[in-house]
């Protein structure tokens, strides 16, 4: 009984670790791919998007060219959704990207080919998504061409992926980079980029007006006040696994990727110090510091 008894009392001081959580799914709002074989050519109005390497053939056995893919996605209506169920205190806890796979595309500017693939989040939404498609090109909306102006130093990869090649449903967890995290709290529009990290993918998938790309987005919201200094892993407690987080990202930089909350001290480095910091906070939960 006695056993009982302090089980259940440690799980009622457990209550004020678990949060509230809620996601969003966010359709794209416009998206494009470009292609090196037809530089000056846009593609916005097409039916699909693609990824392609230079050893990718499409269903003739003819190589099409690099392809990169453009997508946006309007977080206003998440935000709005997030603040009104929880308040303005919650957390992203994880952001997927689906994409509905066309695994032999009828169109033949696209290759085909299962390989790796980056996708990376860039700082500029600027980019217009043109009218052309695979019949007829224009000239009205990002190109091959005009691409790179829209890329920079301020963006972040969000990971290196697979697909499948086959048809339907692929989903990619993306890596919560804090300016990725950040763009998509601000309520504003989230854009994304997608190009081959090896010569073997063709990835084609339904644009916007098929069956959309989506970003969907997980908050959390603490019972109590969250998270507490030295708390990596966000479970409402500094414990061993925070200690273990710190020590797994020694030397990164906490820019990158989801890193920065890894620099427990706030110093814009993840060493020693952090360790320290954490190790010496071991054992603190949120109802301790609230």
């Amino acid at each position: 009984m006695r056993t009982a008894i302090s089980i259940l009392a440690a799980l009622l001081l457990c209550l004020p670790c678990f949060a509230a959580s809620t996601d969003f799914t966010i359709p794209a709002v416009a998206d494009t791919f470009v292609r090196s074989i037809e530089p000056d050519c846009n593609y916005g109005a097409a039916g699909g998007l693609s990824v392609s390497g230079s050893a990718a053939l499409n269903g003739s056995g003819v190589q099409m060219g690099l392809l990169d893919t453009f997508i946006r996605f309007d977080c206003s209506a998440a935000v709005a959704a997030f603040n009104s169920e929880l308040g303005d205190s919650w957390t992203i806890n994880s952001a997927v990207l689906q994409l509905n796979e066309q695994g032999s595309p009828n169109n033949n500017i696209f290759n085909r080919g299962v390989g790796q693939f980056e996708v990376r989040w860039i700082a500029r939404d600027d980019w217009d998504e043109g009218t052309g498609n695979p019949k007829l090109p224009s000239t009205d909306g990002v190109t091959w061409n005009t691409a790179p102006t829209l890329l920079g130093a301020a963006d972040e990869t969000l990971g290196i992926f697979w697909n499948s090649g086959t048809n339907g449903e692929n989903i990619y967890t993306l890596s919560l980079a804090k300016p990725f995290a950040d763009d998509i709290a601000a309520a504003g529009f989230v854009s994304l980029y997608l190009t081959a990290a090896d010569d073997a993918i063709g990835f084609t998938f339904d644009a916007r007006t098929n069956s959309a790309p989506k970003l969907i987005v997980s908050v959390v919201q603490p019972l109590s006040p969250w998270p507490i200094p030295g708390d990596v892993n966000l479970d409402c407690s500094v414990n061993i696994l925070d200690l273990i987080a710190v020590r797994n990202l020694l030397g990164n930089d906490p820019a990158s990727s989801d890193n920065w909350r890894a620099d427990v001290n706030e110093d814009g480095k993840i060493n020693i110090l952090d360790m320290i910091f954490v190790r010496n906070r071991l054992n603190t939960y949120c109802e301790d510091e609230y």
